[in-house]
């Protein structure tokens, strides 16, 4: 009996989708990349480029359980954090230091509505749903800053 219950236990383990290595996820980043040169206002259309991984992972054999959604949005959290600290700093070389002060209170501010935002799915549904909706939460944040800070850069050099 307490094997059934392990195995139990392991079957979601088992059909998750495998962690993302560091290759999937510069291949993750080329492909954000990629999405990004397509559209002509980054920051208009953020939507247009959010769920590259998440889409196919979660429609894959097992991603559609709590675990797997949740480990699929967070590979793309990864990415998406990755290409806001690089827009981040890219941006920062072009500013005088007033504006990088300035930049970088706006940045924590950020970071503390995200966190803060993204908290109320767990008090609002209180379940498990409440697990892949804030991870959600989280990626979308991030891709619109991301993306909201490259279209700075873009009126930088237009």
């Amino acid at each position: 009996m307490i094997r059934i219950v392990c195995l139990l236990l392991l079957i979601p383990v088992l059909l998750a989708p495998p962690a993302a290595t560091a290759d999937d996820q510069t291949e993750l980043i080329a492909k954000i990349d990629g999405c990004i040169g397509r559209i002509s206002s980054p920051a208009d259309h953020a939507d247009l480029c959010m769920g590259v991984h998440v889409d196919p992972c979660t429609r894959a054999e097992g991603g559609d359980t709590t675990q797997a959604m949740v480990a699929c949005i967070n590979t793309e959290i990864t990415a998406w954090e990755t290409v806001m600290e690089r827009e981040l700093a890219n941006l920062r070389t072009r500013l005088d230091d007033e504006q990088t002060g300035v930049l970088h209170a706006a940045q924590r501010a950020w970071v503390a509505f995200r966190t803060a935002d993204c908290e109320f799915p767990h008090v609002f549904v209180r379940g498990t749903l409440s697990q892949p909706w804030a991870a959600d939460c989280i990626m979308q944040h991030t891709a619109r800053r991301a993306l909201e800070l490259r279209s700075f850069i873009d009126y930088l050099e237009y």
